[in-house]
């Protein structure tokens, strides 16, 4: 059922058929009727295409959003959950098991054959105005829509995940910073794009810094493989706890800030609007809307000696991991570095220097009134909304 309680589907025989063609959206009595099927199992894409879902609602009036979506990671249900604009969501049908899923993450789907239906409602793909298919809801998507809708912690979740935050040693009268990088021995997936992989040691000088410097608060998010950063006060790290994913959220959500390397837990950032310091950055994903992000690169010498970074490596073209993969299997002597202890911790700070109205946890991001435009234009026009550090 709808936030408004009214089912998520309409009867289109109840509707007059002046209402059918006509101020679609606009009426209540007709609302515009939104299909998303979400076939994306991991976790940054799953984040981003359920924004986009929310926000392609939140352009009416009067909409409904029905989503399937592929259940098969054991954050998938909580991930559609984060959204306060999906009407119903329902698993597909016919999906590989959970446990093969996980042994085998890179399986292509078993894609259930037929029409999309609405469970028993028997809604085809025709009784809906828009459907929404993958490519349809790609990141970039987000640039070409005013006020991307910010996620949000279920109500009923939002206290006992902040209790437990607070016994696993969270001062709840400070300030913390969220923080993550990625590694290449995440569970059983085969590690595909170790360029984005970050040096574990300066994300410990960060944690060191932001506890010693700033007078903050740190949670570290992640997974149990990757490498524990020493025990301290003021540290907590989510990362030792297994399949925690609405708990590292709950963190994320609230936090003063975040500053992550390009990783899945770095796309709760955007979606929760937190002020948001992407580093270690290897592709050119801007901010949404006029959320505060700043944008550190890698560091790529050339053979020539040139060195490049920010937006010096957007204009030559290698700020694509696809791109610059292709140009070292053939060969290319390009240096890699990545972001060192010293320049995280400027980018801590900059962060810090903005956001000083923010003393304890972060109250949510909540989207104000707006008047709804009521139509679509397909495909949305995007631009770009980079943001680099030092600009």
């Amino acid at each position: 059922m709808s936030s408004q309680g009214l089912p998520p589907y309409f009867n289109r025989k109840s509707v007059r058929p002046s209402h059918l063609y006509r101020d679609i959206g606009r009426n209540a009595e007709r609302p515009f009727m939104i299909l998303g099927t979400v076939l994306e199992t991991s976790l940054g894409d799953l984040l981003a295409k359920t924004v986009v879902l929310s926000t392609l609602k939140d352009q009416f009036d009067h909409a409904r959003l029905i989503v399937r979506y592929s259940d098969i990671r054991p954050y998938s249900a909580d991930v559609i959950s984060l959204s306060p604009n999906i009407d119903h969501a329902t698993p597909l049908k016919g999906e590989r098991p959970r446990w093969l899923a996980e042994w085998i993450p890179d399986m292509r789907p078993w894609l259930p054959l037929g029409r999309w239906t609405l469970g028993r409602e028997k809604m085809p793909a025709a009784f809906y105005d828009l459907v929404v298919i993958e490519p349809m809801m790609d990141v970039r998507m987000v640039h070409g829509l005013d006020h991307p809708v910010p996620l949000r912690i279920p109500a009923a979740k939002e206290e006992p995940l902040r209790r437990r935050l607070e016994g696993l040693g969270l001062d709840p009268a400070r300030w913390y910073a969220t923080i993550h990088y990625r590694t290449s021995n995440y569970g059983h997936k085969l590690d595909k794009s170790p360029l984005r992989n970050g040096e574990p040691e300066s994300y410990r000088q960060l944690v060191d810094y932001i506890i010693d410097e700033l007078g903050g608060q740190v949670v570290q998010l992640g997974h149990p493989e990757m490498t524990p950063f020493p025990a301290r006060p003021g540290f907590v790290d989510l990362s030792r706890i297994e399949d925690a994913f609405m708990l590292q959220a709950y963190a994320v959500c609230h936090s003063r800030f975040m500053v992550a390397g390009p990783s899945g837990p770095i796309m709760l950032g955007f979606s929760f609007q937190v002020p948001l310091g992407v580093v270690d950055a290897t592709d050119g994903y801007g901010g949404w809307g006029d959320m505060e992000q700043v944008i550190l690169t890698h560091e790529i010498t050339t053979p020539e000696g040139q060195v490049l970074m920010n937006r010096p490596l957007l204009e030559s073209g290698l700020l694509d991991k696809v791109e610059l993969n292709r140009r070292l299997r053939e060969g290319a002597n390009l240096q890699i570095r990545k972001n060192t202890g010293e320049e995280l911790a400027a980018v801590a700070r900059h962060l810090f220097d903005r956001t000083t109205d923010v003393a304890g946890w972060r109250p949510p991001c909540r989207q104000p009134p707006r008047q709804k435009p009521n139509h679509l234009i397909w495909p949305p026009k995007t631009h770009e909304n980079m943001r680099f550090f030092g600009e």
